[in-house]
């Protein structure tokens, strides 16, 4: 369990990390996929969507263990689509702004 934990952790902090790099800092470079010169959208809203998103992340990466311990396996799928679905849609938000 608790190299579970500290595993979760470790993973979870680097994801918010990620997060603030992004939305705070606007690296945007670390979006994959990312093309400055082909993306026409607003780029600050890009970065806080996107570092927001890793954030959420990051926290239920660092949650998850305890969710799996005491609430059950529901936890990760509950995960899972708080990861995925969000994710399809930034995405696809992105993928927009770059095609036209």
């Amino acid at each position: 369990m608790l190299v579970s934990i500290m595993t979760c952790f470790l993973l979870g902090m680097l994801i918010l990390f990620t997060g603030y790099l992004t939305w705070c800092k606007k690296k945007l470079f670390l979006i994959a996929g990312y093309d400055p010169k082909a993306y026409k959208g607003d780029k600050d809203q890009l970065a806080r969507r996107s570092g927001l998103y890793s954030i959420l992340v990051g926290l239920c990466t660092i949650l998850l263990p305890f969710g799996l311990e005491y609430v059950g396996p529901v936890t990760g799928v509950l995960y899972g689509g708080i990861a995925f679905i969000p994710g399809i849609f930034l995405a696809v938000h992105v993928l927009r702004k770059q095609m036209g």
